[in-house]
């Protein structure tokens, strides 16, 4: 297994490597937006800095009509937000993209803690209060969701009380639990490991201590 996600390590990196595809996808994505923004950054700042040293002598201080500078103005900002938008809208369908999913997981939410469903397991999931050495505090728990990897896992996610957010970062997926209402939300985990998450809503006094514990065998 990767170190990194060797739970007896006990840093709290051990939880956000990437693990999905999804997640690659949104790290990836992340990357391209940041490039525009240095780009742009690094242009702006090289604008004052030429104004701001040129003083009252600064060459174009006469200049009131451009035409061309105008469009160039207009169309480099738009490319760029196209750029950007494309791979955002292919990474939002593939998100939005249900396959056939080779095992269901029912998740219900608490306050305050997890239930899951799958096949003949059935089990709730709470928060582990007798820690051993390298354990995560209020990220442990006493009883593991276990998935296998390389198959496309689909969740449906529901509550019983008030709205949950059910979500693990190292692995892309977040969604809500709402009282009366199944949302459903699919996720292929590659790597194998031990990956941690928590509630993401505020749902009440003890909403600190909804964590959720994802074995991928």
């Amino acid at each position: 297994m990767n170190i990194l996600f060797n739970h007896t390590i006990g840093s709290p990196r051990d939880y956000l490597d990437s693990g999905s595809y999804i997640m690659d996808g949104i790290v990836n994505l992340n990357d391209h937006i940041t490039f525009y923004e240095i780009l742009v950054l690094t242009v702006v700042i090289w604008m004052l800095t030429v104004v701001l040293s040129k003083g009252n002598n600064f060459g174009l201080r006469d200049l009131t009509h451009g035409s061309t500078l105008e469009i160039i103005w207009t169309l480099i900002p738009g490319v760029i937000l196209i750029l950007i938008a494309l791979p955002s809208f292919r990474l939002l369908y593939l998100m939005d993209d249900l396959l056939e999913p080779s095992l269901s997981v029912k998740v219900i939410g608490h306050q305050w803690y997890w239930s899951y469903a799958y096949g003949d397991n059935e089990f709730d999931s709470y928060p582990l209060t007798d820690l051993k050495l390298g354990s995560l505090r209020n990220l442990e728990t006493d009883q593991h969701l276990i998935i296998p990897s390389n198959s496309y896992i689909r969740f449906l996610i529901t509550s019983t009380d008030v709205i949950h957010s059910w979500g693990i970062p190292a692995l892309g997926v977040k969604m809500d639990a709402i009282p009366g209402r199944i949302n459903q939300t699919g996720l292929e985990v590659y790597r194998p490991g031990l990956y941690y998450g928590h509630c993401y809503e505020l749902c009440g006094v003890n909403h600190a201590y909804m964590p959720i514990t994802l074995r991928v065998i």
